[in-house]
């Protein structure tokens, strides 16, 4: 064996990332090789990683292909072949041969994001006491992704991962995505706290600092803090509210009116709209017809009902342009 016997395909990368060993063995005597048995070594380890036995006939070659896993692996590595026979050889300083390859560590963090209900929230925020909180992490690198790598805390308490609560999820390199998905049942009203602290399979965390977010949670239906901005509005306004339990309301509509009682305008919003905690609804100060309403004073109403409970709320308005 010569040192141009030995290739490695890639020479060089990625840790996580597979390197195909390719080994030329020939023969160039005049009798059969049976059984030569082939030791590879790893860097100056004393024992073999790999064991191979071929027969190569004379004026021939065979070759040998070996995948090596790099998981374990760091930086230059070097590979050392010996091979032996039974038989006698003149000559053995061709039975050795060696060479390397380097394996890159991943420095870059993970990219890192949760959502509440399918959007971002901010601290303080209003949630649904049935939220899916999804939970992900992307990564540039090809070691696999686990549960390992993440700790969540809420309220001060280690969550592990169940079935139908804490499910988690991985998509492989080189599309790197780690999912969990979080469906907690929130029985307590009031203020809560998650904490989310991973990283990826080389160590680095997608943060120099854990994320932590507070929120509160409220099981009753209900609707509150309910204006239009601004108030007195020129041209346009919004209708804003603040929705609280654990689902947006079936139906909720907003009706105004003259000082003398008569609707000159209703506002059907679809739940597909709508948010736990705060909603804004634009009105372009039109009337049904779609006749621009004239400066005043208004009154409308936002009609609320979620199964069997109704409410409305009735709020002053007024036009000055």
């Amino acid at each position: 064996m010569i040192p141009k016997d030995i290739t490695f395909v890639p020479d060089s990368m990625m840790q996580g990332i597979d390197v195909n060993m390719n080994l030329k063995v020939n023969n160039y005597g005049y009798l059969p090789l049976d059984s030569l048995r082939l030791d590879f070594y790893m860097n100056d380890a004393d024992s073999v990683f790999f064991i191979k036995y071929i027969s190569v006939q004379p004026d021939s070659f065979t070759v040998i292909d070996k995948t090596i896993e790099t998981d374990t692996i760091i930086f230059k590595t070097k590979i050392k072949a010996l091979a032996s026979t039974p038989i006698q050889e003149y000559f053995t300083y061709n039975n050795l041969i060696e060479d390397s390859f380097f394996v890159a560590r991943d420095s870059v963090k993970p990219a890192f994001n949760i959502t509440f209900d399918g959007k971002e929230i901010l601290d303080g925020d209003v949630i649904s006491s049935q939220p899916e909180v999804l939970i992900t992490l992307k990564d540039n690198g090809p070691l696999p992704l686990t549960e390992s790598l993440f700790t969540i805390v809420y309220d001060n308490e280690p969550l592990v991962f169940i079935p139908d609560t804490l499910v988690f999820d991985y998509t492989p390199y080189p599309n790197s995505e780690a999912k969990i998905t979080w469906k907690p049942n929130i029985k307590d009203d009031g203020r809560h706290t998650l904490e989310v602290l991973a990283k990826d399979a080389s160590g680095n965390f997608f943060d120099t600092t854990s994320y932590r977010i507070s929120f509160s949670v409220f099981n009753e239906s209900d609707i509150r803090d309910v204006y239009n901005f601004p108030n007195p509005f020129g041209n346009n306004t919004y209708f804003t509210f603040q929705l609280r339990g654990v689902d947006v309301p079936d139906e909720l509509r907003i009706k105004i009116y003259t000082i003398a009682g008569r609707m000159i305008r209703e506002i059907n919003i679809s739940p597909s709209l709508l948010n736990i905690d705060f909603n804004k609804i634009y009105w372009d100060g039109k009337d049904q017809d779609g006749d621009e309403i004239a400066n005043g004073i208004y009154f409308f109403k936002v009609i609320y009902k979620n199964d069997d409970i109704v409410k409305t709320v009735t709020q002053k308005l007024a036009k000055v342009k």
